[in-house]
């Protein structure tokens, strides 16, 4: 499981450092602390498997602060009050390739693509239009 990048976040300030102690501590520079600091979701590669090596030498494990903060977002979601942090960060919909979907989602967690904003038509009128489009489509496949 890889660590998110609020988890590298929260480490560094549970060991009280600051991002130039980190970039010391797990011998990087700066812009790549703050760097990896921004990333959304989960994060991997090179400069965080040093964060982690530099945390476990001070006892700070990160899979115990990603373990922790997924049971508060459960917990928070099984209170029915669920946080900003619980929406997920990718749409996740199976794309023609059959990897998962990447792209930001909305509010119902799906993106622009797999019917995170699209209702559809509401109308007879509308309907009929689409149905034309469709047809219209298709007799160009043909």
């Amino acid at each position: 499981m890889f660590p998110e990048a609020d988890t590298i976040k929260t480490a560094r300030k549970r060991a009280n450092w600051s991002q130039r102690d980190l970039a010391e501590h797990a011998d990087v520079h700066i812009q790549t602390v703050k760097y990896w600091e921004r990333q959304d979701g989960s994060i991997a590669g090179y400069a965080v498997d040093r964060f982690e090596e530099a945390f476990e030498e001070i006892g700070i494990s990160l899979s115990d602060i990603l373990w922790d903060e997924q049971e508060a977002r459960r917990e928070a979601f099984r209170r029915n009050q669920p946080t900003q942090k619980y929406r997920p960060s990718l749409c996740g919909a199976q794309t023609r390739r059959g990897r998962p979907c990447r792209n930001e989602p909305f509010s119902n967690g799906r993106c622009k693509f797999h019917g995170g904003i699209s209702t559809g038509p509401k109308t007879q009128a509308g309907r009929d239009r689409i149905a034309a489009a469709q047809r219209k489509r298709w007799a160009k496949a043909e």
